[in-house]
């Protein structure tokens, strides 16, 4: 199998299809979760375009060669810094370039990546590029959902959605990019990743043993909800972000397993056994709740919180 196949194997196809029928739209906008492959996609939807071989992206051709590596002299790339917002200045980045021919072909194609970090400002100046673009623009607009952007931008886009990938491909996927070889480490890695190829990678390569060891054993003290226990193990974890982050992470899928154990659903982090028991000691309701706690951690996380204090505030509104 083409290992540029390898993902979302039915929207490229789609993709190469309107390519092959010269039925492309100027603006796409690819839309899925965390790590399930969207920069990749907008990267080989951009070799097919720029691709002069005879099937699309062949992978081989210059233009391939240099569109895969991002250094293809009509692809532009624009991301925002990592902890910023993408303002107007990258739309007038974008507007430096836009109405000069293309240096090699027929086409030129702007990448925008986590286009939900755009300001308003910055959308409505993209706006009025993505309206009318010059003939040869193509644009590739990659968010974590549509709903992260003004819907007059959506509007004018044709939208692709990723889904999970098959846990099968995704194995495929890690045998050939980690230096482990499989096991344990590579089946967790995949049962965590709930589909997505990029978080299963992550996950495996900065070996989240430890954070997963810590989320079963602050289990118990979750669930009897003692503040002082809880603020005390939290404090000693001695987590990094990114660490932080992975540890909420784990706790809501954790909590999800009790869920799914209520209901003789399978689990993914707990025992069947350890979730039953746990399902036994906390109500529906109150599982909820620390579900939710959880979620709201890792999104103070990944907005630049302060750790001490995230996690002071978790333990605070314990009930």
């Amino acid at each position: 199998m083409n290992d540029m196949m390898l993902f979302n194997r039915t929207e490229k196809e789609k993709l190469l299809s309107e390519i092959a029928s010269g039925k492309l739209s100027h603006a796409y906008l690819i839309e899925g979760g965390e790590g399930c492959g969207k920069t990749y996609f907008a990267r080989f939807a951009s070799a097919a375009v720029l691709c002069t071989g005879d099937k699309p992206p062949c992978g081989k051709c210059p233009s391939c060669v240099k569109a895969l590596a991002g250094s293809h002299p009509d692809l532009f790339y624009f991301s925002p810094d990592k902890k910023a917002s993408m303002g107007v200045e990258t739309v007038r980045d974008i507007k430096k370039s836009l109405f000069f021919m293309p240096n090699d072909g027929d086409r030129k194609v702007y990448i925008i990546d986590d286009a939900q970090k755009m300001t308003v400002q910055a959308q409505n100046a993209l706006l009025k590029f993505i309206e009318e673009p010059p003939a040869s623009v193509l644009f590739f607009i990659v968010a974590d959902k549509k709903e992260s952007l003004l819907p007059t931008v959506v509007s004018r886009t044709r939208i692709i959605s990723l889904a999970p990938s098959d846990n099968a491909d995704i194995r495929r996927f890690l045998m050939s990019e980690s230096k482990k070889n499989g096991g344990e480490q590579i089946d967790e890695a995949i049962n965590m990743a709930e589909g997505s190829p990029g978080k299963a990678l992550k996950l495996l390569c900065r070996d989240f043993s430890r954070q997963r060891q810590l989320c079963l054993d602050f289990m118990p003290v979750l669930v009897s909800t003692s503040k002082s226990d809880a603020m005390a193990f939290l404090l000693s974890m001695k987590l990094n972000r990114d660490g932080v982050k992975e540890f909420f992470t784990l706790l809501m899928t954790a909590l999800a397993d009790v869920m799914n154990a209520r209901f003789g659903r399978a689990t993914r982090l707990l025992s069947r056994d350890a979730a039953a028991e746990y399902a036994k000691s906390i109500t529906d309701r109150k599982n909820a709740y620390l579900f939710d706690l959880a979620t709201e951690a890792v999104v103070r996380a990944e907005e630049n919180a302060n750790i001490n204090l995230l996690l002071m505030t978790f333990a605070a509104k314990l009930k």
